[in-house]
């Protein structure tokens, strides 16, 4: 459904990937969400598969009280489709959120208000953990899915991502998501960090909540020993490329020392738990990242094997 030329408050902006059934679900809480806020709202789908999986549930896509743009970015990056759905965003702030999220009834409309309270350039909020299908006994989603939660207000540096946030639009006046970044992730982090380390400012909302959904997969061990690995590799990498040589160094001394500490205290954490043991192991491979980031080895968690 293509937008009529016009000005919004908000733009949510949303790309998604061979993933329809998420999608929907997704669009089904936004509804809730979009009637729930005062502003004036479109929502902006950005398919970023060149076969178009995603047309068919955006065009089955009922809001009354939002306009909604489908559009295709069928180069293969997660960053493309990103710097697409901001390219054509006519709101003054944008909301960006995952596919395979929900919303919570009052996600937009605490964002809204807390940005007249609060003014700032950006605000980003908490993205709980919830899983599709009964895990393995020893699995623990509030260990192995963690992210850090802070006081309403506080400002934020780093680790700041596209999974649930709201962002002035004057923010992408002079740059954007680095395609680089494209099939590898961590894009959205490089991106907010360096704004911040510009003058921006970001602040946390805690009431601005979004629920991440966790298929039967991704409780396996090997998705989760990859996304560990992953996150430690685009973490030391963002850093290393901001031209601090000695970085690389203390990187690499620092993650061997945490490994050794980490394989020392395994068994003691087996002890107290199964899952606090497969989290030492998890953490362990979050270091290897680091180390891995040292060598300029790559990951590509986006690229399509199929």
């Amino acid at each position: 459904m293509a937008t009529e030329q016009q000005n919004f408050d908000i733009s949510i902006c949303i790309a998604t990937f061979q993933r329809p059934q998420k999608l929907a679900r997704l669009l089904h809480s936004l509804a809730v969400a979009v009637k729930n806020c005062p502003a004036a709202v479109e929502i902006i789908v950005v398919d970023n598969d060149s076969r178009k999986s995603a047309a068919q549930v955006v065009a089955q896509f009922g809001c009354n009280h939002s306009t909604v743009q489908y559009l295709v970015e069928p180069r293969q990056n997660i960053s493309h489709a990103r710097n697409l759905g901001v390219s054509r965003a006519n709101g003054k702030w944008f909301a960006f959120v995952d596919d395979d999220e929900i919303v919570a009834e009052n996600w937009l409309q605490s964002f809204w208000l807390f940005k007249i309270s609060r003014p700032a350039d950006g605000y980003f909020g908490p993205v709980l953990p919830r899983l599709e299908q009964v895990a393995p006994v020893w699995f623990d989603a509030e260990l192995f899915f963690f992210r850090p939660r802070f006081t309403t207000g506080k400002r934020l540096q780093e680790k700041m991502r596209t999974g649930n946030a709201f962002i002035s639009h004057q923010v992408f006046s002079k740059q954007k998501f680095d395609p680089k970044f494209g099939l590898s992730g961590g894009g959205d982090t490089a991106f907010f960090e360096s704004r911040a380390q510009n003058g921006a400012c970001f602040l946390w909302n805690d009431e601005a909540v979004t629920y991440e959904f966790y298929p039967l997969e991704r409780t396996k061990m090997k998705w989760l020993i990859q996304r560990y690995f992953r996150s430690g590799l685009a973490y030391s990498k963002i850093r290393i490329q901001k031209n601090r040589r000695w970085l690389r160094a203390k990187i690499l001394s620092k993650a061997c020392i945490v490994i050794l500490f980490l394989l020392l205290s395994l068994m003691f954490r087996f002890a107290q738990s199964p899952a606090r043991g497969v989290l030492n192991i998890l953490r362990i491979c979050l270091q290897v990242g680091h180390i891995a980031a040292c060598f300029n080895l790559n990951y590509y968690e986006y690229k399509n094997n199929s």
